[in-house]
């Protein structure tokens, strides 16, 4: 049970470190991080772009239902900055946390059943959000 925490709480790590030392070194885009509840996390940036994680079903007496949502969503915003809604999900993912080698890896259960090491993960989520992020951005300077 601690593994699979530890797992999302690594790849959360993971996330941030990649962002902050690459994309999010820039002076143009900057992220913000949030975990509103224990096993989640929230990214977001410009133009009301998020990457969302919830690592779901996860109960102290049982984690063998554990799933990882990753989310990519565009929230649009008011006049005074308020959120309108739930916006637009343009991305949705979900993986089942287990082990290999004492170690905990990620299984999509929406691209073919494909492994992830919690390394390839984040850097797989964040590779797809600056897809977004950039597409957004382009859309905004036609």
């Amino acid at each position: 049970m601690r593994k699979r925490s530890q797992g999302f709480d690594e790849l959360c790590s993971e996330i941030q470190r990649i962002i902050e030392g690459g994309v999010g070194a820039s002076n143009v885009i900057k992220f913000n991080f949030a975990k509103p509840i224990r096993h989640g996390l929230y990214v977001n940036t410009r133009f009301g772009m998020y990457l969302g994680l919830a690592l779901r079903q996860f109960y102290e007496n049982s984690v063998s239902d554990a799933v990882l949502a990753a989310n990519i969503f565009k929230r649009p915003f008011g006049a005074f900055g308020e959120p309108h809604g739930d916006g637009e999900t343009l991305d949705e993912r979900t993986l089942r946390p287990t082990f290999r080698h004492n170690e905990v890896i990620w299984i999509s259960e929406d691209e073919g059943k494909r492994v992830f090491s919690t390394g390839e993960l984040a850097q797989h989520l964040v590779d797809t959000f600056i897809e977004f992020v950039s597409e957004q951005a382009e859309m905004h300077t036609r």
